[in-house]
């Protein structure tokens, strides 16, 4: 059809003088840093009713940001070269789609390396582009290479599903970019992909990794392990006549798969996911193309106002896949305060499309107000709450006068444990405008909020408060060190120190010739002692699985607090001691020259004190600085503890230092001190709890018992 009119302008094209005009419409187009369809039509002159008829031939493909067309510097590029035919008085109708690549092909080198720019605003020479500007394009690709690889991982899941699960293997999906379609209905064997040209794969492995990449030209080494399907309905491996789309989308599954079925539902799904992948298929290219990519690893704050790339994206791209013009905007809300109880949490619009009118970070919907909006009982019921239109006196619209809805929807996403993380609210210029397929695709794409959300939490808790990590290496829970509570690690040193200058006194003793000169009277009236004093919450493993382990951590946070109120009324400068956490809800002292019987009697006073009404925070970490007032949040509960009390004389430490070498004597007493404790307080926790158990050296009746004042 353009056979006449292709040698005319590729001879126009070669020669040197339009070349440089072209170029240079090139190189002033990619300096400006906007490019709405306004600024293309005051770049080159085009109306918009041209572009729009260009687009629909299929010569331009330019994003979208809800009803806003955004042109690439391909596109731009693209358009460079129509101009200058059509001010040769070439007829539009005459240009061929594929004009970029003829004029690629026909562009003498040295041209392309003085034109061809990066496709980010101004540069420097040599291609160096400044921090700013790196950062800036990093985060253009970003959404599409999050939505590109979320989209095919979902589908190919999708697809998973559908297969028994006895027969699931790996799965892949091909998107031909460049497509010949007489060539691709050649193809029906894997072995002759490579026919199908360029094409983004999404790959999903048994299990469950997942890769998306860009090739010119797909092919597998050993071609006969899978086989090719058309995406298209079908049943036990044959096609279903009534899909007679024409998707080119490819199917690759493990050769032994015959007889796949796939719901018409699920097709239908899928190509809507991938429909902006091919419509937008410039962009991919530039994020999934071949060379090196500046790493970008978003984690927004979420108790900030910053708008979000990725979220913000997903949103537009809501708007984008709904019906032609009838969804008019979407927000993402997120409760404001995840440590508050479902039905008291509030949602935060945390990300919209380009159409919205509220305030990232600042537009709330309380539960305090009457009537519950719709996105709230979205959230607090987990189930889609949709309004086919909003009749006058239907009050469940929050922002009724800013939104002007005609008909609205809100579908909650998922979040740990089938409760909700965020809500998608939608609405839309006309009646009924989301049909059943609607609300599955944007449970789909709440999936991908999901990611987004779970991904950033975990990355502001990686990087919060990372000097902590310096100043209290230990610990990951620095509330204990910040309050002076030492550690397990501490008491064993410290148990060590003490055994060390128990084996220092006996090793003197014996340089000056008096290891036997000590009689049985001065070691039985001897009262240099170290004692240790051991105590656990009663019912621990219970409280945490009842509650939760925030509980628990709150609760032995509390315990600790306590004490070092408790401790100095009951000791007193005499007998110094030093506290230590141990572990879930389990706590040591350590008191230097303190007997056995005043260490029962300290150990008694300890758990009468500690046997008390507690307010914890069921939700909400325990910080000493900001109390949290909400009593929804708060559990209040009557607690007890069991102790255990052993105490060593100096003496007895000698002779259990003798059993072993001197090198390691002191850590191996140290292991038996810390071994008694575990044994007093397992004995009672095996008690019933709420009791003092301690060491009986009586002989004949030694070992661990029940003690009690009387």
């Amino acid at each position: 059809m353009y056979e006449q009119p292709l040698e005319s302008i590729q001879k126009f094209l070669q020669r040197e003088d339009v070349q440089e005009r072209i170029h240079q419409r090139i190189r002033q187009m990619r300096s400006q840093v906007t490019v709405p369809i306004g600024r293309v039509v005051s770049l080159l002159g085009f109306s918009e009713n041209r572009l729009r008829k260009w687009e629909d031939r299929g010569l331009l493909s330019p994003l979208r940001e809800g009803t806003h067309r955004l042109y690439t510097f391909q596109d731009l590029d693209k358009l460079a070269v129509i101009r200058e035919l059509i001010d040769a008085q070439f007829a539009p109708g005459s240009i061929p789609s594929n004009i970029d690549t003829i004029w690629t092909s026909i562009a003498s080198s040295d041209q392309r390396e003085r034109y061809e720019l990066l496709p980010a605003g101004n540069q420097e020479v040599g291609g160096h582009q400044h921090i700013n500007q790196r950062i800036e394009n990093a985060r253009q690709e970003l959404f599409w290479r999050y939505y590109a690889s979320q989209a095919l991982q979902l589908s190919l899941q999708l697809i998973r599903e559908t297969i028994p699960a006895t027969e699931r293997t790996n799965l892949g999906l091909i998107l031909p970019f460049q497509l010949d379609m007489l060539r691709y209905e050649a193809v029906t064997r894997v072995d002759q992909l490579p026919a199908v040209n360029e094409s983004l794969v999404g790959w999903l492995a048994l299990s469950g990794s997942s890769q998306t990449f860009l090739t010119p030209a797909p092919s597998f080494e050993y071609a006969g392990q899978y086989r090719l399907y058309q995406l298209r309905a079908m049943q036990e491996g044959v096609y279903k006549e009534e899909d007679r789309a024409s998707d080119r989308t490819l199917l690759i599954v493990n050769w032994k798969l015959k007889k796949i079925t796939l719901p018409g539902t699920t097709i239908r799904i899928i190509r809507r996911l991938l429909a902006p992948l091919y419509m937008n298929n410039q962009i991919i290219r530039a994020c999934f193309g071949q060379g090196w990519r500046d790493q970008l690893e978003p984690a927004t704050d979420f108790d900030s106002e910053y708008t979000d790339y990725i979220l913000d994206g997903l949103a537009d791209m809501i708007v984008r896949l709904g019906p032609h013009r009838e969804w008019r905007f979407c927000c993402i809300l997120t409760p404001n305060d995840n440590a508050l109880p479902l039905q008291r949490r509030s949602l935060v619009v945390r990300a919209q499309s380009s159409e919205a009118m509220h305030k990232v970070g600042k537009t709330l919907v309380s539960p305090t107000v009457s009537p519950v909006s719709l996105s709230l009982r979205a959230f607090q019921s987990g189930q889609t709450v949709y309004r086919p239109e909003i009749y006058k006196e239907d009050i469940t619209i929050a922002l009724r006068e800013v939104e002007k809805p005609v008909s609205a929807i809100a579908v909650p996403v998922e979040g740990e444990n089938n409760t909700p993380s965020a809500v998608l609210y939608v609405v839309a210029d006309k009646r009924d405008a989301f049909d059943l397929d609607d609300q599955k695709m944007l449970r789909l794409i709440g999936r991908m909020v999901r990611g987004v959300l779970t991904v950033y939490r975990a990355r502001q808790q990686a990087i919060s408060h990372v000097t902590e990590a310096l100043v209290h290496p230990e610990a990951l829970d620095s509330f204990f060190a910040r309050n002076r509570i030492l550690s397990e690690n501490d008491f064993m040193r410290d148990i060590e120190r003490v055994l060390q200058n128990v084996q220092e006194q006996a090793s003197k003793r014996e340089k000056n010739g008096r290891e036997h000169d000590v009689s049985v009277e001065e070691i039985l009236s001897s009262t240099e002692a170290t004692s240790v004093i051991s105590l656990e919450i009663d019912q621990q493993a219970n409280l945490s699985g009842r509650y939760g382990d925030q509980f628990a951590q709150n609760l032995s946070r509390l315990i600790g607090s306590y004490l070092q109120i408790q401790l100095p009324r009951i000791f007193t400068e005499l007998f110094p001691y030093n506290l230590y956490y141990i572990y879930a809800g389990r706590f040591y002292l350590l008191l230097d020259r303190l007997s056995l019987e005043e260490a029962r009697r300290h150990g008694e006073r300890i758990r009468r004190k500690l046997n008390d009404v507690y307010e914890v925070s069921i939700l909400q970490p325990v910080n000493e600085e900001v109390a949290n007032t909400d009593p929804g949040t708060k559990h209040i509960m009557t607690l007890s503890v069991h102790v255990g009390v052993s105490s060593y004389t100096w003496w007895k430490l000698e002779d259990l230092l003798r059993r072993y070498s001197a090198k390691t004597a002191p850590g191996n007493v140290a292991a038996l001190i810390n071994r008694d404790m575990d044994i007093a307080l397992n004995k009672g926790r095996q008690g019933g709890g709420n009791v003092v158990v301690s060491w009986n050296p009586e002989p004949g009746r030694r070992g661990f018992m029940r003690w009690s004042p009387s």
